[in-house]
């Protein structure tokens, strides 16, 4: 299941999705907290699943990178040549999960305003695009079909109101 992990020039931003999907998981269940009793189960089941995914990605990314550090460290080369010119220093990284936190931040406050699927099917789009994902046809994609199963879900199986749209 986990064995198309990106290379560890790919790991901080495999990092990066683990960490949004931890904090966007907790940042959801506090938002939960406001809604009616009867209309909180579901949403809290899957911000905190979602928070779990986070936590469980997270820990199995760093367990990966000691294990795979431990054993280079025979064949390790010097810091000038290991280095890849696609792997971003730590400042860009810092940099990187900033923009996506603030990104994320954004994302909970605009899908009020702008209504749930609108701002989830831009959130979706936006976020590769930050942690340099290219491949537009995968981008949508899956931003399409990822707001169609929220609809699907929640509008029609579990007809549960979530902030109407704006062009609605």
């Amino acid at each position: 299941m986990f064995a198309s992990v990106s290379s560890p020039s790919g790991l901080w931003r495999d990092l990066a999705v683990a960490l949004v999907a931890l904090f966007f998981g907790i940042g959801g269940w506090f938002w939960t907290q406001q809604f009616p009793a009867r209309a909180m189960l579901w949403p809290n089941i899957i911000f905190i699943t979602m928070a779990l995914i986070g936590v469980g990605y997270t820990i199995f990314l760093l367990q990966r990178t000691l294990v795979v550090g431990r054993r280079n460290a025979d064949d390790a080369k010097p810091i000038d040549e290991a280095m890849d010119e696609e792997t971003p220093s730590g400042k860009q990284r810092l940099i990187l999960m900033s923009i996506v936190a603030i990104t994320t931040i954004g994302y909970l406050f605009t899908f009020p305003l702008v209504g749930f699927y609108s701002a989830t099917f831009l959130f979706l789009i936006v976020v590769p695009l930050i942690l340099g994902y290219r491949n537009s046809r995968w981008i949508i994609g899956y931003s399409t079909i990822t707001a169609l199963l929220l609809w699907l879900v929640f509008g029609l199986l579990l007809n549960r109101s979530l902030p109407a749209e704006f062009f609605l």
